[in-house]
C-alpha cells in the first residue's frame, strides 16, 4: 500500500488533533458513484484496524478497505469556506461532480 499525505495535509491535521488521537480514513458505500471517503479524528482503535504513522500523524485503516487506498494521495485544497481534505485516487474510474463519491477499479 502506498498511501501518501502531502506536507500540507500533515500540518493541517496536526493543528486540530490531540496528541493521543488518530485519523481514521475509511471507504464506505455512499453517494451517487457508490463509495465515499471518511476522514475523522478518533481516540480509540478497533480490533480490525491497521495503525501506522505518516509524518507524525497516526492513521487508522480498516483492513477491508486496503485495496481502495493503493496509491491514494491525501491533500488539502483552499476553498471559499476554509480548507477541504481532497483524496486523489488513480484507481478511481469515475468521480461525482461534487467530488464526494467515486467508483474504484479493484484490479
Amino acid at each position: 500500500m502506498s498511501l501518501h499525505f502531502t506536507m500540507e495535509v500533515s500540518q493541517y491535521v496536526r493543528c486540530f488533533i490531540k496528541p493521543w488521537q488518530y485519523i481514521r480514513i475509511r471507504v464506505f458505500k455512499a453517494g451517487c458513484n457508490g463509495l465515499s471517503y471518511e476522514f475523522k479524528a478518533e481516540s480509540r482503535t478497533r480490533r480490525e484496524d491497521l495503525v501506522f504513522c505518516i509524518d507524525g500523524v497516526r492513521i487508522l485503516l480498516n483492513q477491508d478497505s486496503l485495496p481502495c487506498f493503493k496509491a491514494l494521495k491525501v491533500t488539502v485544497r483552499n476553498v471559499s469556506l476554509g480548507i477541504r481534505i481532497v483524496f486523489v485516487n488513480p484507481k478511481a474510474t469515475s468521480i461525482c461532480g461534487c467530488g464526494k463519491s467515486l467508483s474504484i477499479s479493484r484490479s
